[in-house]
């Protein structure tokens, strides 16, 4: 079986789990459940929105390059990407060439497979906590989400008591 490692980190931060920190978890893994070797893709300091990323092309380009069943390891699912159209569209690349995606930090029960269902959930999910980069700015758009909502739903009962 052929195994594939993607690491990316956006920028710097010493909150993050670096790049070789991530390629030596996902290593270490491999050797541990298989022996075999792993192919590294890499991307330092660019951002998970783009496709315009070196590490991620390459890893394109070895994925439609065969058929043959094989695994992409990544830390975190957010590493693939960030912006939600560019990540169902990998994970559907990735199902076509029997490619399979397993996050070492953020496992999926067993059988949830990387189907449609599954590529929506993981890319919202991504996509609003890409919104919130710390759990301050998370609390304020949660709450100002609930805001919205609960103003909506006065209006919309303000308006069924005006017509009736």
């Amino acid at each position: 079986m052929q195994f594939y490692a993607y690491d990316r980190t956006s920028s710097w931060d010493t909150h993050k789990v670096s790049n070789e920190a991530q390629w030596l978890k996902i290593k270490t893994y491999v050797q541990k459940i298989s022996g075999a070797t792993v192919m590294r893709f890499s991307d330092y300091g660019r951002s998970g929105g783009t496709i315009e990323r070196e590490g991620f092309q390459a890893l394109r380009e070895a994925i439609t390059a065969s058929s043959e069943e094989r695994v992409l390891l990544v830390w975190r699912y957010d590493r693939i990407a960030r912006n939600v159209a560019v990540a169902i569209e990998f994970m559907s690349l990735c199902e076509q060439h029997h490619v399979h995606i397993v996050s070492l930090s953020e496992p999926l029960p067993q059988g949830a497979g990387t189907g449609i269902a599954a590529q929506k959930c993981l890319s919202s999910y991504y996509s609003f906590m890409g919104k919130c980069s710390e759990p301050a700015s998370l609390k304020i758009f949660v709450q100002d989400y609930f805001i919205s909502k609960n103003k909506a739903y006065i209006y919309h009962q303000e308006s069924l008591l005006v017509t009736n």
